[in-house]
């Protein structure tokens, strides 16, 4: 019997199937997966097979619901941390406010789930100004900014000309728009008139428009607004606010009946009828617009208004309002009711990153959802019927 190497972990004595069978284990992460690959080159052949990562995909995406809670509850414990922190910011003067505190915190509140600190944000400002000085030297190198030290006090005070402060400009605008490749967001809600500030020939930068400076005359023709307006940084945190919120309501706007339904979270079993052709938990691509999404619900007939129907051109399809509509959630995150002739089976079944998805999936196997227990019993005979039709479809 050949002896086992002493000099390595008893893990490398073992055949590289049971190792294989060993990683897919639900414990083991596909991180340790990657770190294990680069210990040696056995561990790196072996964490190559296919069947360790198409069990990893699969594992990432079980307990759907219970992360979606889980989010909940984080973004709830967050936003009671920050509340103190945000009255505190807003009720200090004007002068003692931060714009970049302020920008901090607004992102902290609307992105729990990522790490936002002060000091990342200080640091990349910071950084940025570095950039600004350097493409200001080599474009000025005399000029008064590169050896100035700015107290956070004199921020709003004038201490250049006004050529020497559009050279600034300029310079910051080939750091932004240039170097990082810095781009205004093109949403109808944040559009120009949302961002005006200042009192200068040089008083706005067109960030929609790669940093363009316009005068202050060209501003209030522009913007069609008074000249001398100054938005302080507490009216642009509180825009801003408003702007999101606008955002949110626009990307849930699908129909009255399907925005009541889910405001007062409607359970009604729903029993197969046969024009229904399609399932809950099924993956499927859009006809017209060509975009993915997951069946999360579905009517037999538009329960839509009129009013609705009609925007949406409803009355303009073959089969109108007469067909069964479908609650789906789509890969851009919104959320749509689409008619069933404008619905096809997808040609390759594939993850939706839609933030709702846990909210009716535990997990996504491969090929489609499986419902939890709130939507499989408001669903009863979708399950099997999706795994019926994606068997069938996909021949598997």
């Amino acid at each position: 019997m050949e002896k086992e190497n002493e000099d390595f972990p008893p893990i490398m004595n073992m055949p590289a199937e049971v190792i294989e069978h060993i990683m897919t284990n639900e414990c083991i992460s596909y991180n340790d997966v990657l770190n294990m690959a680069k210990t040696c080159c056995k561990m790196n052949d072996i964490c190559q097979s296919n069947d360790i990562w198409k069990t990893k995909i699969r594992q990432s995406n079980e307990e759907l619901t219970s992360k979606y809670y889980a989010q909940k509850a984080a973004r709830h414990v967050q936003h009671l941390l920050l509340t103190k922190k945000i009255k505190a910011y807003v009720e200090k003067l004007s002068a003692e406010q931060m714009l970049e505190i302020g920008a901090t915190l607004f992102a902290q509140w609307f992105q729990p789930s990522e790490r936002v600190t002060e000091t990342e944000v200080a640091d990349m400002l910071d950084r940025l100004a570095d950039e600004t000085r350097r493409v200001l030297a080599s474009a000025e190198p005399n000029h008064p900014a590169l050896g100035a030290t700015l107290d956070p006090i004199d921020i709003h005070k004038e201490l250049w000309s006004c050529a020497q402060s559009r050279a600034i400009l300029e310079a910051i605008n080939v750091v932004l728009y240039i170097k990082n490749e810095f781009k205004g967001n093109k949403f109808r809600n944040y559009a120009v008139e949302n961002s005006s500030s200042g009192d200068h020939v040089y008083a706005y930068i067109d960030a929609f428009n790669s940093g363009k400076l316009l005068q202050i005359d060209e501003v209030s023709s522009h913007l069609q607004i008074e000249r001398g307006l100054i938005s302080s940084e507490t009216m642009v945190l509180e825009r801003e606010v408003r702007n999101l919120v606008h955002v949110g309501h626009e990307l849930s706007m699908r129909g009255d009946y399907a925005l009541l339904r889910d405001a007062l979270e409607i359970s009604k079993v729903k029993l197969r009828k046969t024009e229904v052709e399609f399932s809950v938990g099924m993956v499927m691509k859009h006809k017209r617009y060509s975009y993915s999404c997951v069946i999360s619900g579905w009517d037999e007939r538009s329960k839509a208004s009129r009013e609705w129907n009609t925007q949406m051109g409803v009355y303009n399809l073959p089969l109108k309002d007469k067909q069964p509509f479908y609650n789906v959630l789509v890969e851009d995150g919104s959320n749509r009711y689409a008619a069933q002739e404008n619905l096809d089976y997808h040609e390759s079944p594939c993850l939706i990153s839609h933030p709702d998805v846990g909210k009716y999936f535990e997990r996504f196997d491969g090929r489609k959802y499986i419902p939890n227990a709130e939507k499989a019993e408001e669903y009863p005979d979708d399950t099997e019927v999706t795994a019926n039709l994606i068997g069938k479809h996909y021949q598997t």
